[in-house]
């Protein structure tokens, strides 16, 4: 891993993420990525810009709120370079995991499998675009 740093603050972090968000639920109805029946609250806790957000999936859709909801079933202790770098495909997320470069505050590793396996890091890419991050 470089000292590079692609989020300065959380205000650029929280745009690409409400992107991320909002393109997947539109193309939610098309392609039924997420499953009607899911309900699952991931929070990622990201010190190094000082900003934290929770994932709310519920009713076959995604939102995002800022903080970390006190009912997240997951709580993800993470820089955000290593979530972009993860998102982005730089970083295997395993090996990530492996290199404790995150950590799991909260959730039982059903939840956690739950939560790497939605359809995001496309998602994530394409809002990157959109707000010129790479």
């Amino acid at each position: 891993m470089s000292d590079r740093k692609t989020y300065a603050s959380g205000k650029k972090f929280w745009q690409v993420i409400t992107t991320m968000v909002d393109f997947l639920n539109a193309d939610q109805e098309e392609n039924g990525y997420i499953p009607e029946d899911l309900e699952l609250k991931v929070g990622y806790r990201m010190d190094d810009i000082g900003f934290h957000h929770t994932i709310v999936i519920e009713n076959g859709y995604m939102k995002a709120k800022e903080g970390i909801l006190e009912d997240a079933d997951v709580i993800v202790k993470i820089s955000s370079q290593t979530f972009h770098d993860m998102n982005t495909g730089k970083l295997n997320p395993m090996e990530a995991l492996t290199a404790s470069l995150f950590d799991f505050e909260k959730g039982d590793i059903g939840q956690i499998l739950l939560a790497g396996n939605m359809p995001t890091m496309a998602y994530y890419r394409r809002a990157c675009e959109k707000h010129g991050i790479q």
